[in-house]
């Protein structure tokens, strides 16, 4: 490994180490912590997420961020089918270049949470721009035996659900059950017990505010001069699970389709006293679900103009026996777009 790589490591890990204490900062409680267990290595997993929405990634500042598509090798589908996955993300700079950084804090389903163990779930990877998609794959190199865990206490919860009145499986923070089902580990993970997220509906504090970004309400923008149609977003500030404001749709740079010319569903315009015949087309785009979507009506296209001749080899020559005249005919004629021959008369 060169020093420059060596370094660039070097300075990488300090960063992650810095997200890791900023998320738990901001999510320790107020008990006393007790004395942490020895530590015990653990067998890392490359496990698989994406984000759920188009989301900026801010720099140095964790953001409390939402993923899905949760993919673990050794842990059946049927355990991680419609789990969100609670995280951290930021980026950090070094040289010019952008290292995202993704911190996993939970997982969720139908309101109920697992926390996952403090500092065993972790990402870095290059940034080229400062957002994450759908579709993106981030992996994130973990503890699957915890998460594991976490999920089956998650599908037991569900079960427990499914049989018991709502009001005897409520988790309130108050309850000391709660914090043994929300402990993220085993019995000697108590730095997983110090773990409150932040955006939990039951484990939240009281008057927590967070930011979401949706396309919701947002059309798709159509800018002619640039051939694009961009999906706009709007981000939403949200406290008590109350959306309390919002922002206008503005273009997400990110998240946009070329537009592009389509002549199949217009007749060329002919025009025989100038002799000339000019194809027409519409603008349509495939949206994120490759749906295909018109914008405009048919119109000329300036370039695409075919000139009207005569051909002669197609016609008969016209005999008129009583006058004793043999005269010739002709078509007119052009070649379209698809160089196919197209008769005009």
């Amino acid at each position: 490994m060169s020093i420059r790589n060596a370094f660039i490591s070097v300075i990488i890990g300090i960063a992650m180490m810095s997200i890791n204490s900023l998320v738990f900062a901001q999510t320790e409680n107020s008990q006393t912590q007790p004395k942490p267990a020895p530590t015990m290595e653990v067998e890392k997993t490359l496990i698989r997420i994406q984000p759920l929405l188009v989301t900026d990634v801010p720099l140095n500042e964790p953001a409390s961020m939402d993923f899905g598509a949760l993919s673990v090798p050794g842990i059946s589908p049927e355990l991680t089918r419609g789990v969100t996955v609670k995280a951290y993300t930021r980026y950090v700079e070094y040289e010019g270049q952008r290292i995202g950084q993704v911190v996993l804090t939970g997982v969720e389903k139908n309101g109920v949470r697992e926390l996952l163990p403090a500092n065993s779930f972790n990402a870095q990877f290059d940034l080229t721009e400062p957002r994450l998609e759908p579709g993106q794959d981030v992996l994130v190199e973990g503890d699957a035996a915890s998460l594991k865990a976490a999920l089956e206490r998650l599908a037991e919860a569900e079960t427990q659900e499914d049989e018991k009145p709502v009001e005897e499986t409520v988790i309130t923070q108050d309850d000391p059950g709660s914090q043994q089902q929300n402990s993220g580990g085993s019995e000697g993970n108590e730095l997983a017990g110090s773990y409150q997220a932040p955006e939990s509906v039951q484990m939240a504090a009281e008057g927590e505010e967070y930011i979401n970004v949706t396309v919701a309400g947002c059309a798709v923008r159509i800018d002619i001069p640039q051939m694009q149609a961009y999906q706009q977003n709007r981000t939403e500030t949200v406290k008590d699970g109350v959306v309390i404001d919002q922002s206008t749709c503005s273009d997400d740079m990110s998240n946009s389709f070329p537009l592009q010319k389509s002549y199949s569903v217009c007749t060329d315009n002919v025009d025989l006293t100038l002799k000339t015949a000019t194809a027409q087309y519409v603008l349509f785009y495939n949206d994120s679900g490759g749906a295909r979507q018109e914008v405009t009506s048919c119109a000329k296209d300036a370039e695409q103009v075919f000139p009207i001749i005569e051909k002669f080899d197609t016609c008969n020559v016209l005999l008129d026996y009583t006058n004793d005249l043999a005269t010739p005919q002709s078509a007119l004629i052009y070649q379209n777009i698809n160089n196919v021959e197209v008769q005009v008369r």
